[in-house]
């Protein structure tokens, strides 16, 4: 029994390093990258935008201002450690509901990104968490949200301010 349990152990460690191995391998070529210096070699154009927004925003926005993100871990290593309101659910569609979570947060900006709903290909489908609470806003509240900034024209990611 003892013998079997050997084996079994050492097929499931040998196939395991041989699927890493595969994988490592297909990845080379974009740590390469990544390391010469080019921070967005390997992503998406989605991704691209979005994170080329974020170093924008810890680049070029004033320090007391305060952007909400569907993706805040990620734009907070790609602003150098600026710290970024998350959004991961719809929280209200209610605009004024909406409105008042940002102000009691603190949230002067938000970022509208078009990040692929499926990663592997532009269908045109986008998670849309953000654009879901911010419609209502903008449809309610027409002077409510200023366009900053865009980065992309495939697949945008928009910086709006939202003027209280």
């Amino acid at each position: 029994m003892q013998v079997i349990l050997v084996v079994f152990i050492t097929i499931l460690v040998f196939n395991s390093t041989v699927h890493s191995l595969v994988k490592a391998k297909s990845n080379i070529p974009i740590l390469v990258n990544n390391i010469k210096g080019d921070r967005y070699y390997g992503y998406t154009d989605d991704w691209v935008n979005f994170l080329k927004m974020s170093k924008w925003c810890g680049d070029s926005l004033p320090s007391g201002d305060y952007v909400a993100s569907r993706k805040a871990p990620m734009s907070f290593i790609y602003a150098n450690g600026r710290e970024f309101y998350p959004i991961y659910t719809v929280s209200s569609t209610n605009p004024d509901s909406v409105l008042s979570q940002f102000k009691a947060n603190g949230v002067t900006h938000v970022m509208l990104a078009s990040l692929r709903r499926n990663p592997k290909r532009n269908d045109g489908f986008i998670i849309n968490t953000i654009h879901r609470m911010m419609q209502p806003v903008a449809q309610k509240y027409p002077g409510k949200l200023t366009l900053i900034k865009q980065i992309g024209n495939v697949e945008p990611t928009y910086l709006y301010k939202i003027n209280y």
